[in-house]
């Protein structure tokens, strides 16, 4: 265990105030009297270093990570001939946090605002509200996260209609999902209409 600086010149401080032994500070703190007396020779803990990176540019970084925000950290350190730890321990320097959140590029705020208050009317007259969701399992997965500046948030985009998808169509009512049905084949318009028809 590392103990502060400030705790190791307390220990002594009380050591000379109450004019205690190294042995009566040892049982009076709990430390191993040779530890004491490493301490009494080296009271500053110099296992912690602050100086700057050296073998990183800082700025450069930082307009990688703005620019590129979900590589992976061995793929940054490739690209500036460091180690991965470099890499971390630099990055931890410009107070990076690992984040990412996804938009979906056809997302339309206006209409979703109408969609909330045609449920909530729906609702007021005692009508049952059936959610209906198109899924899949893409064959390509995106990266789900990347480092940015803590409090600046991390964006990515994500068409979820890409090709390679085993699709899925799935019903809920009541929090129970029903009808549930997947295809190997894009979901246009005529296959939703029939599974309304035939599963719903």
């Amino acid at each position: 265990m590392t103990y502060e600086t400030s705790f190791r010149k307390h220990v002594f401080k009380i050591k000379e105030k109450e004019k205690l032994t190294y042995e009566q500070t040892s049982k009076r703190f709990g430390i191993n009297i040779r530890t004491l007396f490493r301490w009494k020779h080296k009271p500053i803990d110099t296992k912690r270093r602050n100086k700057p990176a050296t073998k990183i540019n800082m700025e450069a970084l930082k307009k990688a990570i703005d620019n590129r925000p979900d590589d992976y950290n061995y793929e940054r350190a490739a690209r500036f001939k460091v180690s991965t730890h470099a890499i971390w321990a630099a990055m931890r320097r410009l107070k990076t946090s690992h984040k990412k959140t996804l938009k979906q590029p056809k997302a339309d705020q206006a209409q979703r605002a109408i969609h909330r208050a045609q449920i909530k009317h729906y609702k007021k007259e005692g009508r049952p509200i059936i959610y209906l969701d198109e899924s899949g399992f893409a064959v390509s997965s995106p990266r789900t996260h990347g480092y940015s500046q803590k409090g600046k948030r991390c964006n990515g985009h994500h068409n979820w209609q890409e090709k390679g998808r085993i699709n899925a169509i799935g019903a809920i009512l009541n929090k129970k999902l029903f009808s549930v049905s997947l295809w190997e084949c894009s979901i246009d318009s005529d296959l939703f209409h029939e599974w309304a028809k035939t599963d719903l």
